[in-house]
């Protein structure tokens, strides 16, 4: 008996199974992305897998408790699949501070009133 297959079914129609199971981990990830909650943490991965065309990882923590996450978020990101891409874009930076800038007059307005 292979996976969830029985002996009653065609050889033909049972397939591997093709998920590694949370016994045989493949390393483990550091989140990366700049903003994540967990960034810096390493985390166990027990299976990987594509979707909607993202490469995803599933990772465990020490506690047992699993999550999925970009693999293009951790330190097992293809450094190809970044190029042209930085974190410290200064665009992007001024696009922030501005809008930091924005919401701080917003609570201020807020409490004037």
């Amino acid at each position: 008996m292979r996976g969830s297959c029985t002996d009653a079914r065609p050889a033909h129609r049972c397939s591997d199974r093709t998920a590694l199971s949370k016994l045989s981990p493949s390393g483990w990830a550091e989140i990366t992305h700049p903003f994540h909650p967990l960034r810096g943490k390493r985390f166990l991965i027990t299976q990987k897998s594509r979707i909607s065309g993202i490469d995803t990882l599933y990772l465990r923590a020490e506690t047992g408790d699993g999550f999925s996450v970009a693999c293009e978020w951790t330190d097992q990101a293809d450094p190809s699949t970044l190029t042209g891409r930085t974190i410290l874009d200064v665009k992007y930076l001024l696009d922030l501070a501005a809008l930091l800038d924005s919401l701080a007059q917003e609570g201020k307005e807020g409490l004037d009133k």
